[in-house]
């Protein structure tokens, strides 16, 4: 199993059985792809404020809103972000980079991976946190 199968396969147990067991797998599993560099996928909107210089655009990442919390939004692979029908400007990143984008950014409350298949999880900017803290990366 590659390392996004294994996330996969480990959010499906914790959706199936919500125990500390389950979460911290899903959680390691997380930590390990961010070490090892692995990429997540972001969509994003690409908004141009001034035709003559590059450094003009900005580059703004989807954001859900769950409830009350605003969410910064992930895909593991292109086929999960395809079947979400939000496929047509997805940006690779490190998970590490993104995990930096969520704890970094005063509006966002979290991530959501994969919020709209059925092996979706939410980890909170506090998740986001420790698992750079545990990295060594804060």
């Amino acid at each position: 199993m590659n390392a996004t199968e294994k996330l996969t396969a480990a959010i499906a147990a914790f959706k199936a059985e919500r125990t500390k067991e389950n979460v911290m797998k899903v959680l390691m599993q997380l930590m390990t792809m961010a070490k090892d560099g692995e990429q997540v996928y972001t969509p994003i909107r690409i908004q141009v404020r001034n035709y003559k210089k590059d450094s003009d655009l900005e580059t703004l990442y989807q954001v859900v809103t769950v409830g009350n919390r605003k969410l910064h939004v992930c895909y593991t692979t292109p086929q999960d972000a395809a079947a979400a029908k939000d496929a047509n400007s997805l940006a690779p990143m490190k998970w590490t980079d993104l995990l930096f984008a969520v704890v970094k950014q005063p509006a966002v409350d979290g991530l959501a991976v994969n919020p709209y298949g059925d092996h979706d999880f939410v980890l909170s900017k506090e998740l986001c946190t420790a698992i750079l803290q545990e990295l060594k990366m804060m």
